[in-house]
Order: structure tokens, then sequence, then C-alpha cells
């Protein structure tokens, strides 16, 4: 089922009042629907390589915003989204965000997602691992 064919009631997170348990051993689990947390994930880190395929991904006249977006709740997430914030920062773009987003779907998205540039903004989403 696509996300589009989800009523509004499918897509209302269910209880986000759930106990988490931070253990190195702890596996990614579900907080209520479509949130998920994996304490013992390890920290990503962008690259001299992925630095390499961002930018010549890119525009290269730097005259659209990058707008960046993380999996809410994802600390991982968050950390590797402000390395993208401060490697495109000192490339001379302007960057908005961080921005905490929640997807809706029955699996948590992951990777790393860069939109062509839409109405002047190009949109980068940093997904869990």
């Amino acid at each position: 089922m696509s996300n589009k064919d989800m009523s509004a009631e499918e897509n209302k997170p269910e209880s986000m009042s759930q106990n988490i348990v931070n253990s190195p051993g702890a596996q990614a689990f579900q907080a209520g629907r479509d949130m998920y947390i994996n304490p013992a994930k390890q920290q990503r880190h962008l690259t001299a390589n992925l630095q390499q395929q961002l930018t010549s991904g890119l525009p290269s006249d730097k005259k659209d915003v990058i707008v960046l977006h993380y999996t809410s709740n994802d600390s991982e997430a968050y950390q590797f989204a402000n390395e993208f914030k401060e490697f495109l920062k000192s490339q001379g773009w302007v960057v908005e965000g961080p921005h905490p987003t929640m997807f809706f779907s029955k699996e948590p998205r992951k990777g790393i997602n860069v939109a062509p540039s839409k109405n002047g903004k190009i949109s980068i989403s940093v997904y869990a691992q």
C-alpha cells in the first residue's frame, strides 16, 4: 500500500509513551508507529567519498537553498545531518535545518535521499541506517 492510500486515521501514531531501554545489545524497535530508535547503532560520518558524490550531484551555481531533514527521534540521523550541514556551508551553500521529519510507512526509510530542486530548494533527507 502506498503512503497516499493510507487514511488520516491510519497515519496517526499510536501511543507515544513507550519506555526506551538504552542497552548495548538493544535492537531497533518500534515506539508507537513509524518511530524507530536504535541506541546500539554506530554513528555514520560524511566521508571524503560521500562528500565527492554529494557535490558531484548538486548544481555548481549554488543558487538553490538546501533544506536538510532527518528522521525524527533518531539522534544518529540528526548528527549525520549536521555533518552534511557543516560540509555544505563550508562549500558556500545556504542550508536550512536539519528539520525533524516523521515519515509514515510500514518500514522505516533508510539511507540518504537528495531530491531535485523545486521552487529554489533542494531537499536532502537523512533517514535511519
